[in-house]
């Protein structure tokens, strides 16, 4: 399990966090390279020749930019992910949240098409408000014509509630 930088701890070092660094900042360059070096270290610890890829919400467009950029990704599959910026910030007002999207960090969805061929699941909450199912849909439609992209309602769950009584199942 890794969660993005200062998604829910502060520093290693024991700082608090910048507000930058879970708003605006949270798809930076900064946090992508944090996550690469992550999963370089897992990888020469543990002598790992892949990974299956697993993100929930902002770590979701994590994983989606780890799956770009390495050729070690085997699987990716996101619960309530978002993973189009752009579609969130025109569907759901994210600055009544606090949650800020930064228009010049990349969008995971610019992705979707080099990772067509990538096994993946999407999965969306049926009760979810937060984030639906638009960015999934949209992100399989910008994966084109792919038998690997799959996107899943999930009954009776939304952002966050439900999804662990469900995830076996779904696993």
């Amino acid at each position: 399990y890794m969660a993005r930088p200062c998604q829910y701890t502060t520093h290693t070092d024991g700082t608090a966090c910048e507000r930058t660094e879970w708003t605006t900042g949270r798809f930076s360059l900064e946090a992508l390279r944090s996550m690469n070096a992550a999963l370089d270290n897992i990888k020469k610890e543990y002598g790992f020749t892949g990974f299956n890829l697993v993100g929930y919400a902002d770590g979701a467009g994590i994983a989606v930019h780890m799956a770009a950029s390495r050729r070690d990704i085997l699987s990716l599959r996101t619960v309530a992910g978002v993973i189009d910026t752009d579609v969130f910030a025109q569907t759901y007002n994210p600055e009544q949240y606090e949650v800020f999207v930064d228009r010049s960090s990349q969008n995971p969805a610019m992705h979707a098409a080099a990772l067509s061929n990538l096994p993946q699941h999407h999965f969306v909450g049926e009760w979810d408000h937060y984030v639906g199912p638009e960015m999934a849909q949209n992100f399989r439609y910008a994966a084109g014509n792919s038998r690997c992209v799959r996107v899943s309602e999930v009954k009776a769950v939304n952002t966050d509630k439900g999804w662990v009584n469900r995830w076996p199942d779904l696993l």
